[in-house]
């Protein structure tokens, strides 16, 4: 896919503690032999609680339509310092997307 550029989407959700709605900005690229998912909050909000849900939405919306799913295709970074624009890798240790800590 050489030459291919970034594709970026502004997701909304609800967020699980507040009940408030949040966005993320979400771009999907190609890595070396996987695609790379990077998010960045778009407000201070804890995405933590909320990354399965959000991992499992762009799974269903953007991923599955190219049989991909996050635990086998793919690496997801989260925005981690906005100052230096430094991504933070996330692990999982399930289909739960539950974090590796």
């Amino acid at each position: 896919m050489a030459g291919s550029s970034n594709r970026k989407f502004t997701y909304a959700y609800v967020a699980k503690d507040t009940g408030e709605i949040f966005s993320v900005d979400v771009s999907l690229g190609v890595g070396n032999d996987k695609m790379q998912i990077f998010i960045k909050p778009n407000e201070q909000q804890n995405l933590y609680n909320d990354l399965p849900e959000i991992l499992k939405q762009i799974e269903k919306s953007q991923l599955s339509r190219v049989n991909l799913n996050i635990l086998n295709d793919c690496e997801v970074y989260i925005l981690d310092d906005e100052n230096s624009g430094h991504y933070k890798k996330v692990e999982f240790i399930d289909e739960n997307f539950t974090l590796k800590e």
